[in-house]
């Protein structure tokens, strides 16, 4: 794939990739490559339930605004 991109793209100069970090067997392959980490991301979750009892916990939007000034 990559002498694909670099046949068809000769003016590319980087090349990002993503995957899980728990995904072992392409870390290796990108750590062959001479891919390096350049950042990383999370994805949270919640479910509907559990964030409208949280959000019930909380004071409403208009006192938040109200205090900050």
């Amino acid at each position: 794939m990559l002498q694909l991109v670099q046949a068809r793209y000769p003016q590319a100069r980087m090349i990002v990739t993503s995957n899980a970090e728990m995904n072992g067997p392409i870390l290796s392959i990108n750590q062959r490559l001479g891919f390096v980490t350049h950042r990383r991301n999370g994805h949270y979750q919640i479910d509907t339930g559990s964030l409208r009892d949280f959000l019930a916990l909380r004071p409403p939007l208009a006192s938040l605004s109200t205090n900050a000034r």
